[in-house]
């Protein structure tokens, strides 16, 4: 979080509790729900949209979803 990165993973307990805490309030988290596999592809198709979802949050949190056919952004 220090270091501005962006937590991206596919794991389905995404939003739990844990993540909800006010130690993850400048997290960004980008999850998947397309199969591992398909990820890289799937982010090269929607990357300019990815980039300007941060870019226009200016340096707050962002919640970015990636499915097969979908993409979900939550500032």
């Amino acid at each position: 979080m220090e270091a501005n990165r962006i937590l991206i993973s596919w794991d389905r307990d995404f939003n739990q509790q844990r993540f909800l805490t006010p130690r993850f309030d400048r997290l960004s988290r980008v999850g998947f729900s397309c199969p591992e596999p398909e990820g890289a592809a799937r982010l090269k198709q929607v990357l300019d949209l990815f980039e300007f979802a941060i870019k226009r949050a200016k340096g707050k949190p962002v919640a970015i979803r990636i499915g097969r056919d979908k993409l979900q952004v939550k500032c």
